[in-house]
C-alpha cells in the first residue's frame, strides 16, 4: 500500500515549505523516541522522517506528486514480487 506522506505529517497537498516543517518539528516533538512513551515511537517516527525527508526537497516532492514514491521506481515493490526461477525456463 502507498504511503500518504501528506497524511503521515497531517498537511495539505498545497502546503509550504515552512508548513511542512513546523508541522514536522511538532510531530517530532511528540513521536521522538527519547520523549514518546509510545511503544511504536520509532516506527511512526521513521514515517514521519521519511514524509519530511521528500516533502521538503522540491525535486522529490514533485516525483512523489506525480507517481505516487518518492523514487521513480518503488525499489521495496521491484523486488516483492521478484522469482528468480520463473524468469528462465518457465517451459518444462
Amino acid at each position: 500500500m502507498e504511503k500518504d506522506y501528506y497524511k503521515i505529517l497531517e498537511v495539505e497537498k498545497d502546503a509550504t515549505l515552512d508548513e511542512i516543517k513546523s508541522k514536522y518539528r511538532h510531530l517530532a516533538s511528540i513521536y521522538h523516541p527519547d520523549v514518546s512513551d509510545d511503544p511504536e515511537a520509532t516506527k511512526k517516527m521513521a514515517l514521519i522522517n521519511e514524509a519530511y525527508d521528500t516533502l521538503k526537497d522540491p525535486d522529490k516532492r514533485r516525483n512523489y506528486d506525480m507517481y505516487g514514491s518518492s523514487n521513480s521506481v518503488n525499489e521495496s515493490d521491484a523486488y516483492e514480487n521478484y522469482n528468480p526461477s520463473s524468469t528462465y525456463y518457465e517451459y518444462n
